[in-house]
């Protein structure tokens, strides 16, 4: 059987089920609107980026605001990129999360932290990279979460640098990025 065999199969099952429902059977309950056929053969996921400089103080755990989500890439728009800057899980599961970010630090003692926060609570950190004279100093953190439905997940960055300090404008440098790999 091919995959659009399959999905017109489920599709067909789905309608049916909604008729049977809207015909009165309470029997059959009521389907969740936020995960659909779509969603059980292509996972939620989402991919954000952050194209402005954003200034951010030193010393501080910061959420970085990835406030462009990538075209075509925040099926269910799990992400928020204007008010929360966060994605909300739509089903409970395990999801690989990546988070980077890159900022202008020339000293050696300067550093940069990259983490994972989950429900405003740090659960992963990741790389912790040091200034260089070149200036562009990069961190990232990447994890499998385990996460209920409604859970949320942000990228916090902390440095040491000046206060403030603003994120790079590079391309693909400050990144977001989540799908479900498992229930």
């Amino acid at each position: 059987m091919t995959l659009d065999q399959v999905v017109s199969q489920l599709a067909a099952r789905v309608k049916r089920l909604e008729r049977s429902r809207s015909a009165g059977d309470s029997r059959i309950p009521e389907l969740a609107t936020d995960f659909d056929v779509e969603d059980a053969i292509f996972p939620p996921f989402a991919i954000a980026t952050r194209t402005a400089a954003e200034s951010i103080a030193s010393g501080v755990a910061a959420r970085i605001s990835y406030n462009v989500v990538v075209a075509g890439e925040n099926p269910g728009s799990n992400y928020d990129p204007v008010t929360n800057f966060r994605y909300t899980a739509p089903v409970a599961g395990q999801y690989l999360c990546s988070v980077s970010c890159e900022m202008l630090l020339t000293l050696t003692t300067e550093v940069l932290i990259m983490s994972i926060y989950a429900n405003g609570a740090e659960v992963r950190r990741g790389t912790r990279a040091l200034g260089n004279a070149s200036g562009a100093t990069s961190a990232v953190c990447t994890g499998l979460l385990r996460l209920g439905r409604g859970d949320y997940v942000e990228g916090v960055v902390t440095h040491t640098g000046p206060n403030p300090t603003n994120t790079t404008t590079t391309v693909g440098a400050n990144m977001f990025q989540i799908i479900l790999v498992g229930l």
